[in-house]
């Protein structure tokens, strides 16, 4: 399987004039080992996409893995480089796009997917949440993150990650680390370590995720008070502060709590009493 090597790396990059934009969050991997640990998590699927392909790091490797691969950039200044990483693979297709916005859906539509991508730490949350929401046909997701977001994807209640991103993600998806990766393995050097996080789709709730992230945000809204203070000066629900205490009532949750000690299946249980409460409203 083929590899981009650091010392092939920086020559590309060289000679097509780039240097990594901190605008955009680019550290490019550079560790060949580090890229066998994340392509060793392939799963099977019709099309493998990698998000941030960058210079190709993982394009590569993962043409050689899959009959067919999407490389997504927003850089534009990559395309020559593309190029020349991985001519003569002809099962690859480069897209220029925001993976933050893109319609997933009409980018692989009904093929089934393993996922991929080294992401950027202001952009990991929209990417992930864009991606699962949109609802494409996905077996496994393998992405780079910094540490401060693996924490917080898998964090578990009552801890200080814990939070919306756990939640949002969680409903879609079981999260797990895989591998902590020191800032040696990049260029340039991230003054932070990064993680491996493997992600596995779960059985959906039996809720629509509307109502539930309505409710999330909205206990996590005033972090530390009480989930029905919280709830109900929130503005993401239809209730009165009373109609609030008895939802969490129903639901088995006692509304002194905060927020944050509510696990994900008391969170699905308030959101389908909401939904009863509500009926067609919500």
């Amino acid at each position: 399987m083929q590899y981009l090597t650091p010392s092939h790396l920086r020559q590309v990059l060289d000679r097509h004039g780039l240097r990594p934009r901190q605008s955009l969050g680019q550290n490019f991997l550079t560790d060949a080992n580090i890229a066998r640990i994340i392509t060793a998590q392939a799963r099977a699927a019709d099309l493998a996409v990698d998000i941030g392909a960058g210079p190709g790091i993982l394009t590569l490797p993962l043409s050689d893995l899959y009959d067919r691969v999407l490389a997504v950039e927003i850089d534009e200044r990559f395309r020559p480089v593309l190029q020349e990483v991985l001519c003569g693979h002809s099962n690859v297709e480069v897209v220029f796009a925001d993976a933050r916005t893109l319609n997933w859906r009409e980018a692989v539509g009904d093929s089934e997917v393993s996922v991929f991508g080294n992401l950027p730490y202001g952009a990991a949350a929209p990417i992930l949440n864009n991606l699962l929401e949109s609802g494409p046909a996905w077996v496994s997701g393998i992405f780079m993150l910094q540490r401060e977001v693996a924490k917080r994807l898998t964090a578990g209640p009552g801890s200080k990650d814990y939070g919306i991103l756990t939640l949002a993600v969680g409903y879609y998806a079981h999260t797990e680390i895989v591998h902590r990766v020191g800032p040696r393995a990049f260029y340039p050097s991230p003054d932070v370590d990064s993680c491996v996080v493997r992600l596995l789709p779960r059985q959906l709730p039996p809720v629509e995720f509307d109502p539930f992230i309505r409710l999330v945000r909205g206990a996590f809204r005033l972090r530390r008070k009480t989930v029905r203070n919280s709830l109900s000066r929130s503005g993401e629900i239809d209730l009165e502060t009373g109609e609030t205490e008895v939802l969490l009532r129903q639901s088995g949750i006692d509304p002194r709590r905060r927020g944050e000690s509510l696990s994900m299946d008391e969170y699905v249980s308030m959101a389908s009493n909401y939904r009863e409460m509500k009926g067609d409203a919500t």
